[in-house]
């Protein structure tokens, strides 16, 4: 199964939503934020795509990929977690500390 770029992206959204977004993220967040919600959205989208039904289980052919492919995405989704959890870590740091962007 091969999964579009499309459904790896985040949704469109109105114009006006982008813009308090990124207002939001220029002036409030840290600098990585926007990637750090970037990367939880697609290990989100990539855990529902290993919950669905769209492996063609009865073609064991491909057995050896799928069981590849769900390997490698549940260590991005663990990676994702672990980023996230750093991210995390680093804005607290930063704002007990009081440090400048």
């Amino acid at each position: 199964m091969i999964v579009s770029k499309q459904q790896m992206t985040i949704p469109k959204l109105p114009k006006h939503l982008w813009t308090n977004i990124k207002v939001f993220l220029i002036l409030k967040a840290p600098k990585n934020l926007w990637r750090v919600i970037k990367l939880k959205y697609a290990a989100k989208k990539l855990k529902s795509l290993l919950k669905t039904n769209l492996w063609d289980l009865e073609d064991t052919d491909y057995l050896d990929e799928i069981i590849s492919a769900a390997a490698v995405s549940s260590l991005l989704i663990e990676i994702v977690s672990c980023i996230v959890k750093i991210a995390d870590s680093v804005h607290e740091l930063a704002s007990v500390e009081k440090f400048q962007q």
